[in-house]
């Protein structure tokens, strides 16, 4: 089936002011926000360039391609590249970019803007990395009002918007960008959320607490289009009231879905499913009822545990921790046994507790099915 690069071959021939940004766009400019931009941005800094003139600089200087690894570089570099010859992309104009990396704070943040030949203006924020510190900010999610990188995102759209005073704004991210596209437009003011056309969240996690409630962001679900592939893993974190496309996926297990290579499209929409995989659904139930059963502090203890067996490594990538898996192994557990007996024991009273939870999921869901099995048998007779 078709993926983001068919529609590049298929679709790269038409311009934006021919027609307009659609949602297989947006999973590409998610996915371009992962590009190793470091090397260039005195130059983005000074004039925008464009995503031609970036590849050819990549090329012809042999730069890192990707931000992040744990991924298949392969399928970003044909992605840049079929981009760069094509009509519909390769003069897209690429500035504002920004990337924040701080371990102190536990911060990963990075975004960058698109201006496209309609005159319309991408934001793009970039999910978490394989940085130890940009992990342990999403587990912060599940205790913090505000993360750093929530923050950030605020700051980095109204300046944006505010260089673009006239632009119509597409806001959008993958994964941990996606909550952060939402965020932003919640947050901003009027005059800046009133402007955008739409927010594409690409299997990025929910929220929590009163921000679910929050009066502009239920006004702004209408703009709010959030896809989820069929067995998500890293979308049914926390929660949201806007409604949620279901996407069809080449990849088997939630986590090999995450990548967005693997969803398949048509024309310029992505395949819908009607319903998620009863593992995406157990999943599901399992960490709500963990979050509605455990206090922000209990949340936020876990995150402190994890946090005391990962010290040292918070500047390190899980690629470079899985490079030694074994000795990895031994001095996180070397971690583990130097914590306190009290940190110990809430840790595996968490994880029992995530464990009973994921039973009950289960269970429940096998008398589900067992019911309606039996009414199935019932009308059929």
């Amino acid at each position: 089936m078709s993926n983001i690069l068919d529609y590049i071959s298929w679709r790269g021939d038409i311009t934006f002011s021919k027609s307009p940004m659609n949602e297989v766009d947006g999973m590409i400019f998610a996915k371009l926000c992962y590009l190793y931009f470091d090397a260039v941005i005195d130059k983005i800094e000074k004039e925008s360039i464009t995503i031609r003139d970036y590849a050819s600089l990549v090329r012809k200087n042999g730069l890192k391609v990707l931000s992040m690894l744990l991924v298949k570089e392969q399928d970003y570099e044909d992605l840049l590249f079929a981009c760069s010859k094509c009509a519909r992309f390769r003069n897209v104009r690429i500035s504002n970019y920004m990337s924040i990396f701080d371990p102190d704070i536990e911060m990963q943040f990075a975004a960058i803007t698109f201006e496209l030949d309609d005159s319309s203006v991408v934001i793009a924020y970039r999910g978490t990395d394989d940085t130890v510190a940009g992990w342990k900010e999403d587990f912060n999610m599940g205790f913090l009002d505000v993360i750093p990188s929530q923050a950030k995102s605020i700051d980095y759209l109204n300046t944006v918007a505010g260089k673009f005073p006239d632009n119509k704004l597409y806001l959008l991210g993958h994964s941990k960008g996606g909550n952060l596209a939402i965020y932003s437009a919640v947050k901003s003011p009027l005059k800046v959320n009133s402007r955008i056309a739409r927010i594409y969240n690409y299997d990025g996690p929910g929220f929590r607490g009163a921000f679910l409630n929050d009066r502009t962001y239920l006004r702004l679900t209408k703009k709010i289009e959030s896809l989820v592939p069929e067995s998500s893993i890293i979308g049914m974190l926390l929660e949201r009231k806007e409604d949620e496309k279901i996407v069809k996926s080449t990849a088997t297990g939630g986590f090999n879905q995450h990548d967005g290579f693997s969803w398949e499209l048509t024309g310029t929409k992505f395949i819908t499913k009607k319903s998620r995989t009863r593992d995406s659904e157990l999943i599901d139930k399992t960490l709500k009822n963990y979050l509605h059963k455990s206090t922000s502090a209990q949340r936020k203890q876990f995150a402190d545990a994890l946090s005391k067996i990962f010290k040292g490594y918070e500047g390190y990538t899980l690629t470079e921790l899985t490079a030694d898996k074994i000795k990895v192994i031994n001095r996180l557990t070397k971690s583990y046994d130097g914590l306190d007996k009290e940190t110990k024991d809430f840790l595996i009273s968490s994880i029992r507790m995530i464990f009973t939870e994921g039973i009950k999921a289960v269970r429940g869901s096998s008398q589900k099915t067992t019911v309606k099995a039996l009414l199935s048998k019932s009308a059929s007779r």
